[in-house]
Formats: C-alpha cells, sequence, structure tokens
C-alpha cells in the first residue's frame, strides 16, 4: 500500500454519508464525498492503516507508527467526523500502544489487539477499564490479527502465525478457549453462531474462507463445516446485512486487488 508521495488508501469505511478512508503515507484521514469524489484530508497519527466506524457516529483508528523505527509504538485514535474548525473532521483522542493491530466497539466498550498477543477493554474515550487479555500461546509472534464480538458477546480474536482463534468472556477478561483453524488466519467475524474465518495463505498457496460451527465453543467444540478457496492473499471480508449477498473477501495478488462474493446461503 506504499506508493511514495502518492498515498493510497489501506482501508476504507462508510460514515455519515462519507467515505473515510486511511492514507499511512499521507498520514492522514481522507473524507470523500461521493457525488463529487472530491477528498479532504484530516491529520491523524502517524500512518494510519486501520478504520473502524462505529455506531456512536465516530470513527476510530490504528497507526501504525514510524517507517522502519526500531521503537514498535503506534497508536489507537478517535476521529470526529463533524470536528475542527471547519467541521470536517479532526482527531479528539488517541493513546500510544506497543504495536496495535485492530479493533472493533461494541456499545460503549472498545477492544483492541496490540503487542503481538494482548487484548484490552477501553471505554469509546479511548480510557483503559479493564485488564490485558493473553491469547493464544502468549507468544509474541502469535500476531493477533483481527478482533471480533459474537452475538451472545463473547470477544473473538484471528491468531494469525499460530493458526488458532481464541474466545474471550468479557465479564471474567478470561480466554475460554482457544481453537485451531489451520493456515493463516487474518480475518474473523460471525453470522450468528456461523464462525468465518479469512485464512490468507501465501504468494503461492491459495488463501480460503473457511466458515465455522461455533455454537459449542463453550465446550469447546468448532468444528469446521466448509473451506472455500477464493485467490492469492485474501484478507479481509464483510458480511451482507442481507444475508443473500453473501460474503465478500478482498483479495490481492501482487499490485491487483478484487473482490470475490461467496454465497452465504451455500
Amino acid at each position: 500500500n506504499d506508493a511514495g508521495e502518492n498515498a493510497k488508501p489501506v482501508t476504507a469505511v462508510n460514515s455519515g454519508g462519507y467515505i473515510w478512508a486511511a492514507l499511512r503515507t499521507d498520514s492522514a484521514v481522507a473524507r470523500i464525498a461521493p457525488p463529487t469524489h472530491e477528498p479532504v484530508s484530516v491529520p491523524a497519527p502517524e500512518r494510519p492503516v486501520f478504520l473502524y466506524a462505529a455506531e456512536d457516529g465516530y470513527i476510530y483508528g490504528i497507526s501504525e507508527g514510524p517507517q522502519g523505527d526500531e521503537d514498535p509504538t503506534g497508536t489507537m485514535f478517535k476521529l470526529d467526523p463533524t470536528g475542527g474548525d471547519d467541521g470536517t473532521g479532526a482527531v479528539v483522542a488517541e493513546v500510544s500502544l506497543d504495536s496495535p493491530r485492530t479493533l472493533v466497539v461494541d456499545g460503549d466498550n472498545l477492544w483492541v489487539t496490540y503487542g503481538a498477543s494482548l487484548v484490552r477493554n477501553f471505554d469509546t474515550n479511548l480510557s483503559p477499564v479493564g485488564v490485558e487479555i493473553t491469547v493464544g500461546n502468549g507468544s509474541e509472534s502469535i500476531l493477533s490479527d483481527a478482533v471480533t464480538v459474537d452475538d451472545e458477546g463473547y470477544v473473538w480474536t484471528a491468531n494469525r502465525n499460530e493458526a488458532t482463534v481464541s474466545r474471550i468472556d468479557p465479564e471474567s477478561e478470561s480466554v475460554t478457549g482457544t481453537f485451531d483453524v489451520g493456515g493463516e488466519p487474518s480475518d474473523i467475524e460471525f453470522d450468528g453462531a456461523r464462525m468465518w474465518i479469512v485464512d490468507t495463505g501465501d504468494a503461492e498457496i491459495p488463501g480460503h474462507l473457511k466458515l465455522f460451527d461455533a455454537s459449542d465453543a463453550a465446550n469447546g467444540n468448532v468444528p469446521l463445516v466448509t473451506s472455500i478457496e477464493v485467490g492469492l492473499r485474501p484478507l479481509d471480508m464483510y458480511i451482507s446485512d442481507a444475508v443473500s449477498d453473501g460474503v465478500w473477501v478482498s483479495v490481492t495478488q501482487e499490485r491487483d486487488f478484487s473482490m470475490v462474493r461467496v454465497d452465504a446461503t451455500a
């Protein structure tokens, strides 16, 4: 995604009638009006790589910090889409974290993965309200690359370099189970008790969209239902609110980018 002076969006979300895109090399977030395609640049912490449009109307993001710096400190930030002197958006809160990766907002709770194997609960003002939770085997190499909340309120992480996912009880702030899903899980989402995993594969082995049955996860059972090849290097997915519209997976091959639709009812 690095493109020198011509910053390309790393991630994009839809909020308040605008498209918001993280511009890593510009250290900014672009607000784009769909009718005109005209962007407005909003300054952000250095090298933003992830955005999340929450139901409270704010946009929460992750910035990775200076490129090539031995210091792994990055930033989690909160952006008010109507903030700033001109009302085009402004960062209103930020907090430094060790190698932050991704986050999810669930009501008043914000769950963020960082430090390779850590998860923590913050409030939406970015103040910590919980303890650090270690997922997977606790190794600094597991890379918790995604986090989500299921319909029952349990928090799940995809532990990319360990080929596992972890389930966290938000009340006790403890891991209730870690499950082997194979490959390199880079994204995780839920559709009821159905758990979807993106297995990113590698440069030569196609990745897969995997479906697991998580209805008996409390008893340690998360069986694989099906695995669908989706192309090289899939990373993220989107589950449409209309189930008939399926699951969309982003796939990259070198500099090419495509979206693959998978029928969620099959």
